[in-house]
């Protein structure tokens, strides 16, 4: 499989990973908790360690592609939230912490990828740092 298949696959899982966490998330525990968000950033961590078991080389980098897709979500959910945001009816407090869920996805991704790549590094006998990776 080549570097773009691979990548394309960070992004839709980490697509899928919000549509599924999210909804169910809410569904589960209501639409005011916080829950949902921490589901979302752990199962970033896990799927991008499990993603950078199997493709060791890649490495860290896999949080970045899987991140990929969080600035088009934060951009469309406030565009069509403008006129709440703008009317002062916005509570600012919880926007900021659903804000740092959301850019938290980013620094847990890398370290998910990367620890995915040491254990693989480890436990497959290989010589491959996750640091020291080829370019992807």
């Amino acid at each position: 499989m080549n570097e773009g298949a691979r990548r394309i696959i960070a992004v839709f899982l980490s697509f899928g990973l919000f549509s599924i966490v999210t909804i169910v998330g809410g569904f589960f525990l209501g639409s005011y908790s916080l829950y949902p968000f921490l589901f979302l950033a752990l199962s970033h961590a896990i799927a991008a360690g499990v993603l950078g078991y199997i493709w060791p080389h890649i490495g860290w980098r896999i949080g970045l592609w899987m991140f990929l897709v969080w600035p088009l979500f934060l951009l469309v959910g406030f565009l069509l939230t403008a006129d709440y945001l703008t009317g002062g009816h916005a509570n600012w407090k919880d926007i900021f912490v659903v804000l740092l869920f959301c850019f938290s996805i980013l620094p847990v991704g890398c370290i998910g990828g990367w620890l995915g790549a040491a254990i693989k590094g480890r436990l497959g006998g290989g010589t491959i740092s996750p640091i020291k990776s080829s370019s992807a």
